[in-house]
């Protein structure tokens, strides 16, 4: 029986080593080695090379696909995209491109692979479904690093022989923009919120900055020595420059247009990436073969890895396994103020959960709640009365997000029982005078925005006047005399409509203001001298 059960238990222990990533959904870092031919593989968590895959001759630049299945490999010296099966991390496949490749980008759903051939001047444009090459597209001179915008609309691509930076349509892969940056750009980076174009100018030690929205240079920031690699923080204006000849990191801020700090590396620091949750930036040292893990946090926390020879990384180089989606997501309206959700939690490596809503089909998700990992139920407080509001749920973990849930949509509760200071003041909300507000209130003020924002407004405030009223009987006797007039007007609203209701109530009002002015005109004629 015991042998049996070690048996077993090595089984699971052989599936587990087969297929990690199905295990646990850690990060994994792909260093392409420059020399070797080889891409070293580290485990995010562990801090170790758990892999070392041959590929093809002088790897330089590197992209994950955004579920992790495959990574691509620029091969500079053999004209050749190698693509690595993450499943058992071997090449699946080999893909011919232009003359001497350098840099490569994928698009956010990981359809095209866009790679940058630096003796040809041109970008090959690779699907993913079946690996083919669709369209080869011309761009400057020497072109070596490459991104894509946040919304795959375009591409941005650097061109160190002519100093410029091409700007690429991909609804029909033409160039419509030539932008003259500093001497030499090497790295380029689009901000996450794409309102910024970062480019590392290797020969003037500057970083270029470039709105995104009209292609104007915003800045031209001084940084290290020899700048070849950029990163983005994936929040807010922090970006990472890698300075390859005085083995530092900038800190830079966009809006501020400052260094903030200066991190000791490595030697001859080039490819940079932060980890999807923010918390680490990776730095690959060419010059002594080693990767720098380091805390965003205050950059002291440290970690050195050992690589092959000559490693670069130019590209994204950080992916792993996104956790499953969460499923059967349900919202349930306690009150005109609260709705509980729950859901089904597929995933056994989440490191947690956001919760994204939206008031109204028009409006724009936003998150609600980050709870940690195995929650599967969230209370939403605080909400409006008589509104519509939409729900989704996504897991992440230090890899990826997941997809999304279903998404979910239903109404809160009219907030008839709480007509708060009318209630208090008569005992009820079904007597004859709160009806009538009550009346009203749906009639008239709940059919436009500025009512509701009146009401609203009022259901802020009211409960407190409420339990005031509640507790001094001789309070709730001056409030019901106070309410009469109010009561009279919405109960002639409803009978007569407001604007007529509103002119008859006007009228003795206005008879006597007619009669005073008739009056003292009288008193002034009579006071004039004969």
């Amino acid at each position: 029986m015991r042998k049996k059960l070690f048996i077993y238990l090595g089984c699971i222990a052989m599936s587990c080593l087969l297929v990690t990533r199905q295990c646990h959904a850690a990060a994994y870092v792909y260093v392409p080695n420059n020399a070797d031919d080889t891409v070293s593989v580290i485990n995010h968590l562990e801090n170790t090379v758990t892999d070392t895959i041959d590929v093809g001759d002088g790897p330089l630049g590197v992209a994950m696909m955004s579920n992790a299945d495959y990574v691509y490999v620029t091969n500079n010296l053999d004209n050749t995209i190698s693509v690595i099966s993450t499943f058992d991390n071997t090449v699946a496949q080999t893909i011919d491109v232009g003359n001497s490749p350098w840099g490569l980008a994928l698009d956010s759903d990981g359809s095209h692979v866009y790679v940058v051939n630096n003796s040809d001047n041109t970008v090959s444009v690779i699907t993913t479904s079946d690996h083919t090459v669709i369209e080869t597209i011309e761009v400057g001179a020497a072109p070596l690093g490459i991104a894509v915008t946040p919304e795959d609309d375009f591409i941005y691509v650097t061109n160190s022989a002519d100093n410029t930076v091409s700007v690429i349509d991909t609804s029909d892969y033409t160039v419509t923009e030539t932008i003259e940056v500093g001497g030499t750009p090497r790295g380029i980076e689009v901000s996450p919120d794409n309102f910024f174009v970062y480019v590392a100018n290797s020969l003037d030690n500057t970083v270029t900055i470039i709105s995104a929205v009209d292609y104007s240079i915003i800045a031209t920031i001084e940084v290290g020595v020899d700048p070849r690699g950029i990163a983005a923080f994936p929040a807010g204006d922090i970006f990472y420059v890698t300075n390859y000849a005085d083995n530092t990191v900038s800190v830079m801020s966009s809006y501020s247009l400052i260094a903030l700090d200066t991190i000791d590396v490595g030697s001859g620091p080039w490819g940079a990436m932060v980890t999807f949750l923010g918390d680490y930036l990776y730095v690959v040292n060419n010059g002594d073969n080693s990767v720098i893990k380091i805390n965003t946090v205050d950059y002291t926390d440290i970690t050195g890895i050992t690589v092959g020879t000559s490693p670069i990384a130019l590209g994204a180089f950080i992916g792993g396994k996104p956790p499953e989606a969460p499923g059967d997501l349900v919202a349930t309206v306690i009150s005109d103020k609260q709705i509980d959700l729950s859901w089904t939690d597929n995933s056994p490596d989440e490191f947690g959960f956001m919760v994204e809503s939206k008031k109204g089909s028009q409006a724009t998700y936003a998150v609600v709640a980050e709870l940690d990992e195995d929650v599967t139920a969230y209370s939403h407080t605080g909400l409006s009365y008589d509104r519509i509001y939409y729900y989704r749920v996504v897991s992440y973990n230090d890899a990826s997000r997941s997809d999304y849930s279903n998404e979910v949509s239903v109404t809160t509760e009219d907030s008839d029982s709480d007509c708060f200071i009318a209630t208090a003041a008569y005992g009820s909300y079904l007597e004859p005078h709160t009806r009538v507000l009550r009346t009203f209130r749906d009639t008239f003020l709940l059919t436009n925005s500025v009512g509701k924002a009146f009401v609203n407004f009022y259901y802020d405030f009211g409960p407190k006047v409420a339990g005031f009223i509640t507790g001094h009987d001789h309070v709730r006797t001056v409030v019901r005399w106070a309410l009469l007039p109010l009561v009279g007007f919405c109960w002639l609203a409803l009978k007569l409509g407001p604007a007529p209701t509103l002119a008859l109530m006007l009228l003795p009002l206005i008879l006597i203001s007619a009669t005073s002015l008739i009056l003292m005109k009288r008193k002034k004629v009579k006071n004039i001298p004969a």
